[in-house]
């Protein structure tokens, strides 16, 4: 099967471009073919550093044009794919040998692009709905969906086949226009051998977070939380790993001085995959203190590593831990609830172990990359027919 891919790629990305990359390279091992378009920074090379061999192509696509504004922006980097899809592939690549049998769009940032291919190429569409930007909001979320509502809605209802990486994202594609014969649902998935070792927690209780800084993640609830467990004389550190726009972290910062907490939380800046299972099997409990997430991959790469979590109960995030068995789960935004559920998973390491080794248990089973592959190469050849 040839496949004609639109996403983000490189790994330093983020969660969606590691997903395609293990995606690709597992269906590689399928029989399946690809060709990869991402987009990139003005100057990009040509060839890149990511590509994975005959079965999967992988070309950049430089920006020729800028613009501060989403639209314009959004336009422009939709309209250079479509070029370098058609001309490249133009499908005269190894991987592409001839007409694709499916366009597979990863994320709705290129869904323009991707519709349009469809329709050029007479090959069917396969959105994979990694999140849905037009969804509702957090109160404090400055985006405005505006024409990515349309584009959304348009893709949704558009293609022949929809993936959604949880139960949220699904109900959210159904809202749109997604006919449910056309839908399923398909985690993202861990390789699984990348998180072996065991978990053991420091003497001290320490709550790791990880993850990109900006408001949604909710690091400033977490911090909330340990400023009221340091008052009632319940003491445990922070170790934040992750990044973000510099303003916003320095408003972080300031909190974090704020709140008392300048001896209690370090910032570790952006962690490499490499380090990130030691990061997990070496805190007394990982914390993810998000406003929404679409799934949750840090709460399964913790999981995986054998790390007791605790999580918002929001979006997909919620549906990866079951309370009192595999974590902690409490209301999103309520620092209170957050505080006292860290603490009994540092109070208690044997009964937070257990859970661990529940949520182990059932990451091995249900998210693995090779279960991901098969239930997508199923849903592509269905789809294909």
């Amino acid at each position: 099967m040839r496949l004609l891919c639109l996403s983000q790629y490189p790994p330093d990305l983020g969660g969606i471009a590691s997903h395609v990359r293990g995606l690709c390279r597992g269906l590689a091992g399928r029989g399946c073919q690809s060709l990869v378009l991402w987009p990139a920074a003005p100057g990009a090379p040509a060839t890149d550093p990511f590509d994975d061999g005959p079965a999967v192509r992988v070309r950049p696509v430089p920006a020729r044009y800028r613009s501060d504004e989403f639209e314009v922006a959004y336009a422009l980097q939709n309209l250079q794919i479509i070029e370098a899809a058609l001309s490249e592939a133009a499908l005269s690549e190894a991987a592409l040998a001839g007409r694709p049998d499916l366009v597979v769009c990863h994320g709705s940032q290129f869904a323009l692009a991707a519709l349009i291919l469809a329709e050029a190429t007479g090959a069917p569409l396969v959105y994979h709905a990694h999140n849905v930007y037009s969804a509702p909001q957090p109160p404090d979320t400055a985006f405005q969906p505006g024409l990515l509502l349309e584009i959304e809605r348009d893709i949704a209802h558009r293609a022949a086949g929809v993936v959604a990486i949880s139960g949220y994202v699904a109900e959210l594609c159904t809202a749109l226009g997604t006919d449910p014969a056309r839908l399923t649902t398909i985690p993202k998935g861990l390789h699984m051998d990348e998180f072996a070792g065991e978990w053991r927690p420091p003497e001290r209780p320490v709550a790791r977070f990880v993850g990109r800084l900006s408001p949604e993640k909710g690091l400033d609830v977490l911090l909330a939380a340990l400023a009221g467990l340091t008052a009632s004389g319940r003491l445990v550190e922070a170790l934040v790993a992750g990044s973000g726009e510099e303003r916003y972290v320095a408003t972080l910062r300031g909190l974090v001085a704020e709140l008392g907490l300048t001896n209690r939380v370090f910032f570790a800046g952006q962690a490499g995959p490499d380090r990130l299972v030691q990061l997990y099997q070496r805190s007394s409990v990982t914390v993810v203190p998000s406003r929404m997430e679409a799934l949750g991959r840090v709460a399964l790469e913790a999981m995986a590593s054998g790390c007791p979590v605790v999580v918002t109960d929001v979006g997909g995030l919620g549906g990866l831990v079951q309370e009192g068995c595999t974590g902690w789960k409490v209301p999103g935004g309520c620092a209170a609830e957050l505080a006292e559920a860290i603490w009994s998973a540092v109070a208690d390491p044997a009964e937070a172990g257990r859970r661990a080794g529940r949520a182990r248990e059932v990451v091995s089973r249900d998210f693995t990359y090779e279960a991901v592959v098969d239930r997508t190469l199923e849903f592509y050849r269905a789809t294909k027919a």
